[in-house]
């Protein structure tokens, strides 16, 4: 949303409305976000399938294990309105064949409960 925005819809006396302003803008970037990475690694498939190419380079680790936890918010129901596309299952199936994923996260299915657990966590308390 923007510090001026966020910070805007904080001060607002009606809160019930501007939250649900707030959740519309999210929800909204939410959509433009996966369109606008889903465009780019179309792109890096015809590359070697990582921003870096046939190997993951520093982006590709960060975009990694952002595509990972939008997919388990996404999948879980947590963050509505908003749907993986097949470049992003893609992009994340690659990954999860590799052998550093797989130290990192332990495990190479798609879906991780204990991502999905933690923000469930901090929605409750």
């Amino acid at each position: 949303l923007g510090v001026e925005t966020a910070t805007a819809l904080l001060a607002r006396d009606d809160k019930d409305e501007a939250m649900d302003e707030a959740r519309g803008l999210c929800r909204d970037r939410l959509k433009v976000a996966l369109r606008d990475v889903s465009k780019l690694l179309a792109a890096a498939e015809g590359q070697g399938g990582f921003l870096g190419g046939q190997d993951p380079d520093p982006s590709d680790i960060n975009l990694g294990g952002a595509v990972y936890t939008v997919k388990a918010l996404l999948d879980s129901g947590l963050a509505a309105d908003g749907k993986m596309t097949p470049e992003l299952e893609r992009y994340l199936e690659r990954w999860c064949r590799r052998d550093s994923w797989l130290k990192v996260y332990g495990t190479g299915q798609l879906f991780n409960a204990v991502i999905v657990r933690s923000f469930a966590n901090k929605l409750c308390t």
